[in-house]
C-alpha cells in the first residue's frame, strides 16, 4: 500500500530515531501492528497535517496494516522516494497559509502567535496553533474543517498539484 511518512532530516524516523535507506524494508517487530507501540507507521494524505516534519517520503507499507483515525501501522515498510516539493520554503508557505486562515476566522491573537513561531522557524507549531484557533472560532467542527483544509493544501501544493479533491479524508 502506498502511503507517506514525515521524517527528520536524513531520513531519520522522528520517534524511534532509526535511519532509513531507500528501498530497504524496515520491520515493525514480531506480532501484529499496534499503533504507537509496534509496527511501521505511515500516513494517508489526509493524515499529513498531524505528523509534519522536515522531510516527506513516499513509502510502501506491506503485510498486515492497521488503519487508525490519523495514521496507518504496518508490519513493514520501505522508503520509495522523497517528495521533492516538500522543502523548507514550502513548509513555511504552508504555515503562513494556516496563519492567514485563522486570521480570516477572526482569531487575531492566535494568528499573532502563529506569526511569532513562524518567524522562529517552528512551522509545525504554527499549523497546530491554526487548528486550535479554528476550534476556538467554530468548535470541534471548526478544528476538523481546518485539518481538512490543511490536508487539501498539502495535496494541492505538495503531493499532486491540481488534484486536491483526491486527498479528502474518507468519512
Amino acid at each position: 500500500m502506498q502511503a507517506y511518512k514525515f521524517m527528520r532530516e536524513g531520513a531519520v524516523s522522528p520517534f524511534s530515531g532509526a535511519r532509513w535507506t531507500v528501498g530497504e524494508w524496515m520491520e515493525g517487530g514480531p506480532g501484529a501492528p499496534n499503533p504507537c507501540r509496534q509496527g511501521v507507521h505511515g500516513c494517508r494524505p489526509a493524515d499529513l497535517p498531524y505528523w509534519l516534519n522536515r522531510e516527506l517520503w513516499e513509502v510502501e507499507l506491506d503485510g498486515e496494516i492497521a488503519e487508525t483515525e490519523y495514521k496507518l501501522v504496518a508490519e513493514r515498510g520501505r522508503l520509495v522516494r522523497r517528495v521533492d516539493r516538500w522543502e523548507r520554503r514550502t513548509y513555511r508557505r504552508f504555515a503562513e497559509a494556516c496563519a492567514a486562515e485563522v486570521r480570516a476566522l477572526g482569531v487575531d491573537d492566535v494568528a499573532h502567535d502563529c506569526n511569532i513561531v513562524i518567524d522562529k522557524g517552528a512551522y509545525g507549531l504554527a499549523v497546530y496553533f491554526a487548528a486550535v484557533g479554528a476550534e476556538r472560532a467554530g468548535g470541534e467542527e471548526g478544528r476538523a474543517a481546518e485539518r481538512r483544509r490543511q490536508a487539501e493544501w498539502l495535496g494541492e501544493h505538495v503531493l499532486a498539484p491540481g488534484r486536491r479533491r483526491l486527498f479528502r479524508r474518507r468519512s
